[in-house]
């Protein structure tokens, strides 16, 4: 991936706001999270989370493909034996690796 891709990539990721203290039962409620003052339906339509996921999910696809590639796919083989594994396995179940460590980055 360019890194300019990258950068961006993490840019959108930190315009995500998450609040870890809203319990289910309060969202049930009422949906703002009082302790980050976050309040969804103030959020302008370029930071909605649903659209920067969908975004996200848009590069993920295109990192997938990218490494699909037969040329990509046959230079993995340079990579050493953890790194092609983990890499290997993004590509044939198409899902990251939970935790996501450094040694897949």
């Amino acid at each position: 991936m360019p890194r300019q891709q990258l950068v961006e990539y993490q840019n959108l990721l930190a315009q995500l706001k998450s609040c870890f203290t809203l319990t289910e039962k309060e969202l049930e409620n009422n949906p703002i999270c009082h302790r980050y003052a976050f309040r969804p339906v103030m959020e302008t339509a370029g930071t909605v989370a649903s659209l920067l996921v969908s975004r996200l999910d848009e590069h993920l696809d295109t990192i997938l493909n990218n490494l699909s590639d037969p040329v990509t796919e046959v230079n993995l083989s340079l990579l050493k034996d953890e790194p092609c594994a983990h890499i290997s396995a993004f590509i044939q179940l198409r899902v990251l690796p939970e935790p996501l460590d450094s040694e897949f980055v």
